[in-house]
């Protein structure tokens, strides 16, 4: 999954990554790991609102949870849905 807001483009990797890039000249600015319990990944939600993400991973399972993170410094807070 893709997402723009606030000038950026974040991007939900198959391989457990948040990547985030400038919109305009397409420079990547961040690549930061991301948690998730399950061995097989499911990239789920992904919603970029200014400088905040929103993404939701495995959302199959019981066990999901919301991913809120700060897309200038890469810290992460996680909600039960």
């Amino acid at each position: 999954p893709r997402a723009v807001g606030g000038g950026r483009v974040v991007v939900l990797t198959d391989t457990r990554t948040l990547e985030v890039f400038d919109a305009g000249t397409g420079a990547r600015l961040h690549t930061w790991p991301i948690s998730t319990k399950t061995a097989y990944m499911q990239p789920g939600r992904l919603s970029a609102y200014g400088r905040i993400a929103v993404y939701v991973v495995d959302a199959r399972y019981l066990a999901c949870r919301l991913h809120v993170v700060d897309l200038g410094t890469g810290k992460e807070v996680v909600l039960p849905v």
